[in-house]
C-alpha cells in the first residue's frame, strides 16, 4: 500500500488538485447536461421516475423494463423537489460518474500511489466515456460507480474486517442489483480482492497458532475422555454381569489377542511346533 500524505504542504497540494478536478468535472457537466438531445432510453427511464412520483402504486413501474428500480425511486425524489424528469436522470448519471471517479482514484491510490490515484480519477471524470454517458440519463454511469464502490469497500473489508464494513458492502451490491443486472459483475470481482489480504501478518500467524493449539488440545481432551470412561454395560463380559469385577484397561492391553505365528513351510504336513493357538479374548 502507498504511504499516507503526512506533511501540511502535501495536504495543501492534494486539496488543490482535488478541487481543480472537482471544478473541471462540474464545469463539463453543466456545459453538457442540457446540450445533448433527448435519448430514447433516458426518456423511458424518466417516465418510470415520473410514474413513481405520481403514485405509490407505481413504485415498481421500472419492473416492466427488468431494471432501474433504484434510479426510478431516486429520480422520483428529485422530481419531488421540482427538477424535470429527464434532468433528474441525467443528474443521477453525473453522480454515478463522480462516484466512479472517487472510488477508482482511492483504489489506485491505495495500490500504487497518490499521483497514480489522481491521474485515474481525472481520466474517469473527464474521459470521453463519461463525458457522454454521464451527460445523458442512462444507467451505465450509476452501475459503474456502484461497482467501483463495491470493490473499494471490499478491499477495505479485507484490510480491516468489520461488521459495519460488511453490511455496507452488502448495501452497495444490493443497490447495484436494483440499478441494473450488469452490476452483478461486482460479485465476480470481489473474490480477487483476497489477493490483497496480509497473509504474512504476525497477527494472522498468532491467530492461526492459537486456533491450532485450541483444536489439538480439544482433540486430546476428547480422546482422553473416550479412553478413560467406563465401557457401556452392553459391551461388558458375561462374568461382569454376574457380579464379577469387569476388566480394566490394563487387563485389556495385557490380554490383547496375539497374532498367530506364520506356519513354517515344511515338506509334507505343517509343523505344529511353530504355531501356537490364539489367546482367548477374555482371560481371568
Amino acid at each position: 500500500m502507498a504511504a499516507a500524505v503526512d506533511t501540511p504542504r502535501e495536504r495543501r497540494r492534494l486539496a488543490l488538485v482535488v478541487g481543480l478536478l472537482a471544478a473541471a468535472y462540474l464545469a463539463t457537466r453543466l456545459a453538457l447536461t442540457w446540450r445533448f438531445p433527448l435519448y430514447v432510453d433516458e426518456t423511458t427511464f424518466a417516465s418510470f421516475a415520473r410514474d413513481v412520483h405520481g403514485s405509490l402504486g407505481q413504485f415498481f413501474a421500472a419492473e416492466a423494463d427488468k431494471k432501474g428500480l433504484l434510479p426510478s425511486w431516486l429520480g422520483a425524489g428529485l422530481i419531488g423537489v421540482g427538477i424535470d424528469p429527464v434532468t433528474s436522470m441525467r443528474l443521477l448519471a453525473a453522480a454515478g460518474a463522480a462516484l466512479a471517479a472517487v472510488c477508482g482514484g482511492v483504489i489506485v491510490r491505495w495500490l500504487y500511489g497518490l499521483r497514480e490515484g489522481l491521474l485515474t480519477a481525472a481520466l474517469i471524470a473527464l474521459g470521453p466515456y463519461f463525458l457522454v454517458n454521464a451527460s445523458v440519463g442512462i444507467y451505465d454511469a450509476m452501475v459503474t460507480g456502484l461497482v467501483a464502490a463495491a470493490v473499494l469497500v471490499s478491499i477495505r473489508l479485507v484490510q480491516k474486517p468489520r461488521i459495519a464494513t460488511a453490511l455496507l458492502l452488502g448495501i452497495v451490491i444490493g443497490a447495484g442489483g436494483l440499478t441494473k443486472p450488469t452490476a452483478s459483475v461486482a460479485v465476480v470481482v470481489l473474490p480477487f480482492t483476497l489477493l490483497l489480504f496480509d497473509y504474512v501478518s504476525p497477527e494472522l500467524r498468532r491467530r492461526a497458532a492459537d486456533l491450532g493449539r485450541s483444536r489439538s488440545a480439544g482433540g486430546r481432551t476428547r480422546l482422553r475422555h473416550h479412553v478413560d470412561r467406563p465401557p457401556h454395560p452392553a459391551l461388558r463380559p458375561a462374568h461382569a454381569a454376574q457380579g464379577e469385577p469387569s476388566l480394566t484397561r490394563a487387563d485389556l492391553r495385557r490380554h490383547r489377542p496375539q497374532r498367530p505365528l506364520q506356519r513354517a513351510r515344511c515338506s509334507g504336513t505343517p509343523c505344529s511346533a511353530t504355531s501356537r493357538p490364539r489367546a482367548s479374548r477374555w482371560q481371568s
